[in-house]
């Protein structure tokens, strides 16, 4: 409420009305009557109302835009009424006002957290609970600002009463919005989008801008600097439309990565929560994908203001000169980009101090969203709740959350996450707290459509119905509901293949999806991957993931630390350069220990593998270390998928060297066992195998339910190929494959998988076929053979020739 508004006008007649009062009363008692704690009052009060005209004037322009109108209409009621004490606030008028002329009100336009669906009136419709509330804040403004004055003695109207009254409202909304099917979307993950979304929608942008002219292009690249700052930075609309080129900073963060850091930092002193000058910062790190990267976006808007357009560089010469300028360009500014702008004294173009308005803010991000149908009921507050949701599914604490996006916890909590416990749900499922351990054999093998077809063959005619565009469905609940159905498709048919073995006789499994061809064969697959006997024993990498969390650690700090040493010793090059070749040397050996140590796993994960504490040596001189030590059960290993004997008898698994006192596992090697016999099934090998992907997929999983070349290895060695000479050129050939996957992984320190993806990626690029691929690997296998002797000769010659 401002100095100039009615009420103030009113307010001030009152004080003057009642200072004349008290003098002319003291007057006529005379001097000597004259009571000091009467001056002293009326003393207080004048100033009290001096100072609440000067907090009325410092008061942040929206709360008075928002306040002045409610209590103005309140006055004009109270007024017309007829009230002996004019527009003085009470609890009883405030309700009397509000049940009279507030919430019964139709709405006067749509809103976007209307307790109706879209195609409900609005005349239909009334005022929401939150639309009350704010009504009785701003009175209860006006309320203060009267007891501020002394001119209203009456208790605050926001008592029990009044707040009764709003719960009663939010029971009745609650019942409303259910009764008009308000979206049930609204406020979830689903009023948002995924970061694929984020990304195709900044692939868009990126498209759209190329094509468009000078002015359009700006703008664009505007929109998208815009939308990865309210994202990454969790910033309002309102922060990055105020936000200047000044607010800007960067400085190194030291022991991230071989790479320098160097993150976008931005700091603010004013905004929707904070109106008083408070220091906040927020700040962005170089993304790994330049698509969805801000620093890059950022770059590329400045570099096409200051370079391709006629906008100065600008001039720090003075603080006045650079200030003000805006980071994300007003219309105005950008439709001058052809021309040469005014200027004002200080020398900056006029246009770039403009702030940036909120309508054509909100213009350009529902044009942007229509390119890829995003639908949300926010706009441009979207990317600030969004990448708060998207921080908590990826696991940060709630506490990091909060300090990116300036919230306290409760706020947060209640207004922009959904509060979903990851590490209670990870154990109440049966799955390791650690996030990355999820894992579920039978979900590897994914359904064919033939099967996914035959449950809910309505569900396929929604599929792309729902979003914002012409012809859409606009709901957010049908599409997440949709979205859920079609994975329930999935786990039905995956889990079927146990439950069926369990319950036989169940009337569910006359549906006829279960008695046809591709069930079967499915269901074969399920089994050959594990599927009955999944979560009693998990895979190998989340044994060691669980097992040795420590390892990845104790690397990056070995990293971490060579990096701040050879940066803080330059004079010591030479010294510190031998240290970090002995160092990579170091993590080296131990890449080689860890594939070593998952072969070894890998040997007894069939019968069952525990552990128990050891304590290994470390440095002299200081006390033992505890180290996670696995008990390997009292039955035969077998051999790897790598390893052939030429005994009928006997398997051997490949000799490990043991590891060093260092290592977090202090391994046990197998002796040579007697394995029983059994006859092998015969088995002939695909020749209709084009690429290295399906021959990993025979390696290692089998295909159409026969057992995998590697589970054949390990159970009968060579005796399912022996007697048949194709059989066996056939493998030899084809395992020069598996040979080199296993040596890209061991070498590079990546899983299987990787080693396989960059091995079909050669042979893609090389378009050869099988037979040629492996030709050159054989070679090249015996070109490394021969550099090794070679070089074991020199060293032995060497070595003679020293002594």
């Amino acid at each position: 409420m401002s100095s100039k508004s009615p009420n103030a006008s009113l307010a001030r007649t009152r004080l003057k009305i009642t200072y004349k009062a008290a003098a002319g009363a003291a007057g006529a008692a005379g001097t000597s009557t004259y009571n000091r704690d009467i001056y002293l009052t009326d003393k207080d009060n004048a100033n009290a109302a001096k100072i609440l005209e000067m907090t009325l004037k410092a008061r942040a322009k929206n709360t008075a835009k928002n306040y002045e109108p409610k209590q103005n209409e309140f006055s004009d009621w109270a007024l017309n009424c007829g009230y002996s004490d004019r527009d003085t606030v009470t609890e009883a008028k405030l309700l009397s006002f509000l049940q009279d002329e507030v919430v019964n009100r139709p709405l006067r336009k749509k809103s976007k957290t209307a307790l109706a669906a879209a195609d409900v009136d609005l005349e239909d419709q009334i005022l929401s609970w939150q639309s009350v509330r704010s009504y009785v804040t701003a009175i209860h403004d006006l309320y203060n600002a009267q007891k501020a004055r002394n001119m209203n003695s009456n208790p605050s109207p926001r008592a029990a009463a009044t707040r009764d009254f709003i719960k009663s409202l939010q029971r009745r909304d609650t019942a409303l919005a259910k009764q008009n099917y308000a979206d049930k979307g609204r406020d979830t993950y689903l009023d948002g989008y995924s970061e694929a979304q984020l990304k195709e929608l900044c692939i868009a942008i990126w498209r759209a801008g190329g094509g468009a002219s000078g002015v359009k292009t700006a703008c664009y690249l505007r929109t998208l600097l815009d939308q990865l700052l309210g994202h990454y930075l969790l910033a309002r609309g309102g922060d990055r439309r105020a936000g200047e080129m000044s607010d800007l900073h960067t400085f190194e963060f030291p022991d991230e990565g071989l790479t320098p850091c160097f993150p976008l930092i931005m700091t603010m002193r004013g905004s929707k929560t904070n109106q008083f000058g408070r220091l906040e910062t927020m700040g962005a790190f170089r993304n790994k994908d330049p698509f969805i990267c801000p620093l890059n976006a950022l770059g590329s808007y400045l570099l096409y203001r200051w370079d391709l357009t006629e906008e100065a560089f600008p001039d720090f010469s003075e603080r006045s000169r650079w200030y003000n300028i805006r980071l994300l360009l007003s219309s105005r500014a950008s439709g001058a980009a052809t021309g040469v702008a005014a200027s004002t004294t200080t020398g900056v173009a006029a246009s770039t101090t403009e702030e940036l308005s909120y309508s054509t803010q909100l213009e350009w991000t529902t044009k942007v969203f229509k390119m890829i149908g995003l639908n949300s009921t926010k706009k441009t507050h979207l990317p600030r709740p969004t990448g708060a949701k998207m921080a908590a599914l990826k696991g940060i604490p709630d506490d990091e959350i909060s300090v990116a996006g300036r919230w306290n916890q409760t706020q947060m909590r209640g207004c922009y996450l959904t509060c979903l416990p990851h590490d209670f749900m990870r154990r109440m499922a049966g799955h390791p707290a650690r996030k990355g351990c999820f894992e579920i054999r039978r979900a590897a093998v994914t359904p064919p459509d033939e099967l996914l077809t035959m449950i809910w063959p309505e569900l396929d005619r929604w599929e792309g119905r729902f979003g914002p565009g012409d012809g859409h469905i606009n709901d957010l609940a049908a599409s997440g509901f949709c979205t859920l159905l079609r994975h329930l498709r999935e786990v039905i048919l995956q889990d079927s293949v146990i439950l069926r073995a369990a319950f036989p006789n169940h009337l569910i499994w006359t549906h006829r999806v279960f008695h046809c061809d591709a069930y079967a064969a499915f269901a074969a697959q399920v089994k050959a991957a594990g599927g009955l006997d999944d979560g009693t024993e998990p895979s190998l990498s989340t044994r060691i993931l669980e097992a040795m969390p420590e390892l990845a650690d104790n690397l990056q700090g070995i990293n971490s630390q060579v990096i701040h040493q050879s940066r803080a010793q330059d004079s010591k090059l030479d010294t510190m350069t031998q240290a970090l070749a002995e160092t990579r040397q170091e993590i080296v050996e131990t890449r080689q220990e860890i594939a070593k140590t998952q072969q070894t796993l890998q040997y007894w994960s069939s019968g069952g593998l525990t552990f128990e504490l050891k304590m290994t040596p470390t440095r002299p001189g200081q006390p033992p270390a505890a180290a996670v030590v696995p008990v390997l059960p009292q039955t035969p290993p077998s051999t790897s998928s790598t390893t052939t004997t030429t005994t009928t008898t006997t398997t051997t698994p490949t000799a490990m060297p043991p590891t060093s006192s260092s290592s977090p596992l202090d391994l046990q090697h197998p002796q040579p066992l007697q394995q029983p016999q059994e006859h092998p099934p015969l088995y002939r090998m695909r020749r209709d195998l084009g690429t290295v992907e399906q021959l990993y997929r025979e390696w290692t999983q089998g295909l159409q339910g026969c057992l995998a070349i590697r589970e054949l290895d390990r159970r009968y060695g060579n005796r399912w190929r022996r007697g048949r000479s194709d059989e066996i050129q056939f493998y030899s050939l084809r395992s020069q494959i598996f040979r080199e996957i296993e040596r890209i992984a061991v070498t590079d320190g990546v899983t299987e998988v990787i080693a396989m993806r960059r091995l079909q990626g050669r042979q893609d690029s090389g378009h050869w076929s099988m037979d040629k691929l492996c030709k050159v690997l054989r070679a090249e296998a015996k070109k490394r053979g021969e550099e090794r002797r070679h070089r074991h000769q020199t060293t032995s010659m060497t070595s003679m020739g020293r002594f």
